[in-house]
C-alpha cells in the first residue's frame, strides 16, 4: 500500500509531468481500491500545487516583462539621444572650425577629416545598414560640409 507525503512545488514542470505520468500508469495497473484512492489523492494534490504555482508565477512574469520593456524603452531613448547629439556635433564642430579660421585649406582639411570620421563611426554604429546606405549617409554629410566650404571661405 502507498503512503501519502506532503508535496512541495518542484523546481520545474518536468518533475510534475513525470510524476503525474507515473501515477496515471499506476492507477491503470492497480486494482486495490485504497491504493487507487491514494493515487487519486496524490494526483489531485499535484494538480492543485501546479495550479497554485502557476497562479503565483503569472504576476511575477508580467512584472518581469514590464521591467524588460522599460529597460528597452530607456535603451532606445539613450540611443536616440546619443545619435542626435552625435549628429548635431558633427555639423556644429566643423562649421565652427571653418568660421573661426576661414582659409580654404582649413575648410577642405576639416571637411575631409570629419567626413572620414563620420563615415567610420557610422560604419561602427549602423551594423544593420547595407553598404549603399553607408555611402548615401556619408555622401549626404559631405555635401552639407561642402556647402560651408563654398559659402564662406577666403584664400
Amino acid at each position: 500500500m502507498m503512503q501519502t507525503v506532503d508535496l512541495v512545488t518542484p523546481p520545474n514542470y518536468d518533475t510534475y509531468g513525470r510524476t503525474l505520468a507515473m501515477l496515471e500508469c499506476a492507477s491503470h495497473h492497480e486494482s486495490d481500491p485504497s491504493a487507487l484512492a491514494t493515487i487519486k489523492s496524490i494526483s489531485n494534490t499535484l494538480f492543485k500545487d501546479l495550479t497554485d504555482f502557476s497562479r503565483t508565477q503569472a504576476p511575477a512574469h508580467l512584472q518581469r516583462a514590464e521591467c524588460l520593456n522599460a529597460k528597452r524603452r530607456k535603451r532606445g531613448l539613450l540611443n536616440r539621444m546619443a545619435m542626435s547629439t552625435f549628429g548635431g556635433l558633427t555639423l556644429i564642430v566643423p562649421m565652427l572650425i571653418m568660421v573661426l579660421d576661414p582659409r580654404k585649406l582649413v575648410s577642405v582639411v576639416t571637411t575631409s577629416v570629419f567626413t572620414l570620421a563620420v563615415g567610420l563611426i557610422l560604419a561602427i554604429w549602423m551594423d544593420e545598414a547595407e553598404s549603399k546606405d553607408m555611402i548615401a549617409a556619408t555622401a549626404a554629410y559631405a555635401a552639407v560640409l561642402v556647402v560651408f566650404v563654398g559659402a564662406g571661405t577666403t584664400v
